[in-house]
């Protein structure tokens, strides 16, 4: 592996740990039930930043971080870097 690899890979660990802490500490946010099956993941991100700011600052970059990780892997696998 190349260290641009690891460095993706490492992003990538460190964002999904991010997502099962906060599914876990923000638990009433991001709980699934009868009554919020309906509810989008926007929905749940905008509750979040409503109820708790800055955790949901953070948890918007997290998803950022995320994403690019994820862009950054496709595009390598599609340009065969």
């Amino acid at each position: 592996m190349t260290s641009t690899d690891w460095v993706v890979f490492l992003l990538v660990l460190i964002a999904a740990l991010a997502q099962l802490y906060f599914g876990e500490r923000y638990r009433d946010v991001f709980e699934v039930n009868s009554k919020t099956i309906n509810r989008s993941y926007l929905s749940q991100i905008r509750e979040l930043k409503e109820k708790y700011p800055v955790a949901g600052s953070v948890y918007i970059a997290l998803v950022a971080i995320q994403a690019f990780g994820f862009l950054v892997i496709a595009l390598e696998k599609f340009f065969g870097g």
